[in-house]
Formats: C-alpha cells, structure tokens, sequence
C-alpha cells in the first residue's frame, strides 16, 4: 500500500508547541495514539552504548507525537507535560545515538587538537537530526543522523 503521509506543521502549530519542529504523521488522530506514543507506554528496552534503530524510531514516533499534542493543549499544565515528554524522548535518542558523534569526527578530523570544539558542535547538530528526523519515511536514524554531521563537518571546516 504505502507508507502514509506526513505532514509539516503549521506555523500556528509550530507557536503553540514553543516552537518544537515536529512531523504530524495521521496516526495521531487515531483513538489509540495516546496508548501508542503517550508517557505511560512502555519503551522498548535497549543495553550498552548502542540504540537499535526500532528504538529509536519508537522514541523519534513518541517525541513528534508529544510535540503534536503540546501544540493541541489548552492548558498549561498538560503542555508541560507533554513537552517534558518530548525533552526525555529527544535526550533519549541523542544519548543512545552519541556515538556517531564521535565516529563522524574521528573520520572527518586528521588532526585530533581540535576534535573537542568539533564534538561539542556536533553535539547540537545531532539534537537538530533528532528533531528533523522523520521516523515514518523508512530511513535508518543513523544513515540521517551520520549525513547532517558529515555536513556540519564540512561547512564547518
């Protein structure tokens, strides 16, 4: 059949969710979707240093949704709740992730005195990946992820 389509959120959408950068995917809408991507669902459990891909497009899945419920709720408590959501999700994916940090700058880098101005910069170029990171359109995380790094390295060479 095909993978269903996402959409990019309006700029009304994007105000109202502190201007997160979310993907409003049509599961969303469904009954279920609190069970499936809300707080109280369980996480799949991961070990060591390593975050599969499954985990992290379940948490990538988790962290758009709250975002999309954040920019849905009136009321200021819920929102918080849901942008607490959203932060643990993203922090979760960028420190199962990190290791492609150090990975594009021990490649890209020959000369290892300046590694650390390069780690810390492409530390927020992987919290940007995970934010962008479209979980539905079956692209591994770290194919996304290694690219937008390269990049960064790049331009900032």
């Amino acid at each position: 059949m095909g993978i269903p389509a996402t959409t990019s959120p309006t700029r009304e959408e994007r105000q109202r969710a502190d201007g997160l950068y979310f993907v409003v995917h049509p599961s969303f809408l469904e009954p279920k979707a609190t069970a499936l991507y809300g707080p109280s669902a369980t996480l799949s459990e991961y070990s060591g240093s390593y975050m599969p891909d499954e985990v992290t497009r379940e948490c990538s899945r988790r962290m758009h949704y709250a975002a999309w419920r954040m920019s849905r709720e009136k009321s200021a408590t819920r929102r918080a709740v849901w942008k607490n959501h959203y932060i643990a999700m993203r922090d979760l994916v960028v420190l199962g992730n990190r290791k492609l940090v150090f990975r594009a700058v021990r490649r890209w880098m020959s000369n290892p005195s300046r590694s650390d101005d390069m780690i810390s910069d492409c530390q927020i170029v992987m919290i940007q990946s995970v934010a962008a990171f479209n979980p539905w359109l079956g692209i591994r995380f770290s194919t996304y992820a290694f690219t937008c790094l390269m990049r960064a390295l790049s331009r900032m060479s």
